[in-house]
Formats: structure tokens, sequence, C-alpha cells
């Protein structure tokens, strides 16, 4: 890339062997440098001394020369740079492609390392796997075979409880029996006792019935002789 010259007379006549100045933009000419691939530091200052060469006067004539001798110059820098440019992109691309190439390398290094700690991990999980499986069966088995064992004894109690039920219950219907039995002679002998109580009462109100009449009679005789 080429940078145009910033370097220009001005426009009005200037008599020969007279003093003319150079108008020179010290910024535009750094940002076209730096754009054209100059460092920043660099560019301000071929600038820089640039800026102090122009703002000095000079003759006419001198001045035409200086600038054609500026415009040499700064075609040659501009070549320079360019060369030194396209040096440095090639110098980049070779480079850029050794890092794609040592990348893929380390990447293809990382991937087997990958692969072999997948590997691994697989069999060691698959290892593990089977080990918790087979302490799971004879956990389950040991579980079974306790589970059995206490449903073989609740059977056991149920039995004895069962079997104490039952005696408690044929005791217990002896005994309601008996009291029902013993109950049911009281109430027998009550209703014995109870029919000869009225019995006797009906014989005391018969023969207080006749001792009144009797008091009656005898009342009337003394009394209605």
């Amino acid at each position: 890339m080429r940078c145009t010259c910033m370097l220009r007379q001005t426009d009005y006549h200037v008599p020969e062997n007279d003093v003319m100045t150079i108008e020179f933009d010290p910024i535009g000419y750094a940002q076209q440098l730096e754009a054209a691939g100059v460092s920043r530091h660099q560019a301000e200052v071929h600038a820089k001394a640039l800026n102090e060469v122009a703002s000095e006067g000079v003759s006419t004539s001198d001045g035409l020369h200086m600038k054609n001798d500026w415009q040499c110059a700064i075609r040659q820098s501009e070549d320079r740079l360019t060369a030194h440019i396209d040096l440095a992109k090639t110098e980049l691309s070779a480079e850029l492609q050794t890092f794609r190439a040592e990348s893929n390398e380390k990447y293809g290094v990382l991937d087997a390392k990958i692969d072999g700690v997948r590997t691994e991990l697989s069999a060691k999980i698959d290892g593990v796997r089977t080990g918790l499986s087979a302490k799971i069966d004879g956990i389950r088995t040991e579980l079974s075979a306790q589970i059995s064992l206490l449903d073989a004894k609740i059977e056991v109690v149920r039995m004895n409880l069962n079997t104490k039920c039952e005696c408690i219950q044929t005791e217990l219907n002896a005994k309601i029996d008996s009291v029902r039995t013993d109950l049911t002679a009281k109430i027998e002998i009550l209703a014995a006792e109870l029919r000869s109580i009225k019995h006797e009462l009906a014989i005391h109100r018969w023969l207080f019935g006749l001792l009144i009449v009797m008091n009656g009679t005898i009342i009337a005789r003394l009394y209605f002789p």
C-alpha cells in the first residue's frame, strides 16, 4: 500500500529566490503511514521530522528540489515499507501455519489422551458397576433370608398367640359357664324363697283379715247385745 505525500506548494505566486513555505499535515501523514502498516511510534517520528523541515523557510527553487527529493524519498520509504510489510506478512503466515500445525498436533495428542482417559474411566465405571451389582445382589439375598426368618418367627408367634387366645377363651367360657350356673342356681333359690315369702304373706293376710272379722264380731256383740 502506498501513501501519498502531504506536501504541496502554496497556490499564490512566489517570485524566484523568495522564501516559499510548504504546507504539511503531520497528523494526516502519520495516519497514512500507520494505515500502511508502520507502527504508530515510527509514523509519529517521521511526521515530526518532516514537519520540522517543512516549517523552515526555503527558496522557491530549493523548495521544488526538496519537494522532488522528498517525494522520491517518500516513494522509496513506501517501497521499503511495502517490502517490509510483505515480508512480515509472509513470516506471519509461515508462523501461523507452523502454529496451526503444532496446534493440530497438540490437539491430536490431547484427543488421544482424552480417548485414553475416557476408556480408562469407562473401564473403572464398569468395574464399579459390577462390584456394586454383586454387593447389591448379596445384600438382597441376605435381606431375603432375614425376611424369611422373620416371617417364620412371626408365624410361630402368631400360632402361639392363637393357642394362648384359644386357651384363654376356653378358660373364660368355662368361668362364664360356671358363673352362669351359680347365678342360675342362686336365682332359682331366690325365686323359691320369694314364692315362699309370697305364700306366707298370703296366709298372714288371710289370718289378719280373719282376725279383723272376729274382732269386729266381738265388738258388735259387746256394744249391741
